[in-house]
């Protein structure tokens, strides 16, 4: 179990973190985050739970949720156009690329909310807004395999997961990662209600490994498959189509493919 105590005393926060409602199980943490937010939480509190039993990522796929896992939500309250929290998800991505990266790992990032080591996932990341006429709030939920035994995974995902113990050949302290992990998030979101979105941007890319790769992404009623040039600034994948077009992808589920 986390140990709160120790957690919050390694917080360099003014603000991500500071209230953190910790559960030993949730059906979702972003759900309880809602819960909170609706109830009129401030920006920053956290929601961690020991485990999920219906965690979630995009378009309500199941996610593994071990007991040796992260799996927290952050509330957040931008003063920002409901079309930018697309940006969020850059946010997350390059703050625990971060956090991943200062124990030695080769973190990468796969268009567009996937956390991955050697081309095996790691984490994932999952962001929702409430909206009312602007946006109300947005909840940003990340899930990272933290000791997680190779053994533990399901059948179905055992060949595409890893974990950070299993990378490191060690166990790493929970509370140390959720502290490095929040420490970045602050520091990336400061930047971006700073409006620093280029620079953002600009280290996301570094991070993502889908970039100059042939691609698969399934959307609604559709495949398609193109080699990834880009990314725009809202986060949208930019396909060169095999006939030379170009198209922008804003949502997807996205598979690389080996040449």
């Amino acid at each position: 179990m986390i140990d709160l105590k120790l957690l919050e005393s390694c917080l360099k926060t003014r603000y991500i973190g500071r209230r953190i409602y910790h559960f030993d199980s949730l059906p979702s943490t972003n759900d309880e985050a809602k819960s909170l937010a609706r109830g009129g939480e401030e920006e920053g509190a956290v929601v961690i739970a020991e485990r999920q039993t219906h965690g979630r990522g995009r378009y309500d796929h199941l996610w593994f949720s071990s007991p040796h896992g992260l799996h927290l939500s952050i509330i957040l309250r931008p003063q920002v156009n409901i079309t930018r929290v697309t940006r969020l998800v850059m946010v997350a991505g390059v703050a625990a690329a971060r956090a991943i990266s200062s124990y030695g790992l080769d973190a990468r990032i796969k268009w567009s909310n996937d956390l991955l080591i050697h081309e095996r996932k790691v984490g994932g990341i999952l962001t929702e807004v409430d909206t009312d006429g602007g946006m109300e709030f947005c909840i940003v939920g990340i899930g990272i395999n933290l000791n997680v035994r190779h053994d533990e995974f399901p059948d179905e995902i055992k060949d595409i997961a890893t974990s950070i113990m299993e990378e490191l050949g060690e166990e790493v302290s929970r509370e140390e990662f959720a502290c490095r992990l929040l420490n970045e998030f602050e520091d990336v979101y400061d930047s971006f209600k700073a409006e620093a979105c280029d620079e953002i941007m600009s280290e996301w890319r570094r991070y993502c490994s889908t970039i100059g790769r042939l691609v698969r992404i399934r959307t609604v009623g559709e495949t398609i498959e193109g080699e990834a040039v880009g990314v725009d600034r809202e986060g949208a994948l930019i396909l060169e189509l095999p006939n030379g077009r170009l198209m922008k992808v804003v949502s997807g589920e996205c598979t690389h493919l080996w040449r």
